[in-house]
C-alpha cells in the first residue's frame, strides 16, 4: 500500500537484498506506489545504487515523480562536463 512505513518497509528490503533482480522489482513497486513517501527513498536509493541493471528501474520509477531530490538525486549520479574551449 501507499503508506508511508510500507513504503520505508520496501526501502528496507531494497537496501538489505543482494540480489539485483529483487531490487529492480523494489524499484518498480516505488515507483507505483504514487505516494510522496517514495520520493525520498528513491532519491537515496538513486544515490547509492551501483549495479547498472537496477538504477535503470530506479530511474525509470524516478519518472513517475516530479520533485527537487529526485532532480537533485539524479544530478549527483551525472558527470561534471568540462566547460567547452573557447
Amino acid at each position: 500500500s501507499g503508506k508511508q512505513i510500507n513504503i520505508q518497509a520496501v526501502v528496507d528490503a531494497f537496501l538489505q537484498e543482494s540480489h539485483w533482480g529483487a531490487r529492480a522489482e523494489f524499484a518498480t513497486a516505488l515507483g507505483d506506489a504514487n505516494h510522496g513517501a517514495a520520493i525520498e527513498g528513491l532519491a537515496q536509493l538513486i544515490r547509492s545504487e551501483s549495479e547498472p541493471r537496477v538504477l535503470v528501474n530506479l530511474l525509470r520509477a524516478a519518472a513517475n515523480y516530479r520533485s527537487p531530490a529526485i532532480s537533485a538525486a539524479i544530478q549527483t549520479r551525472l558527470p561534471i562536463a568540462a566547460p567547452w574551449p573557447t
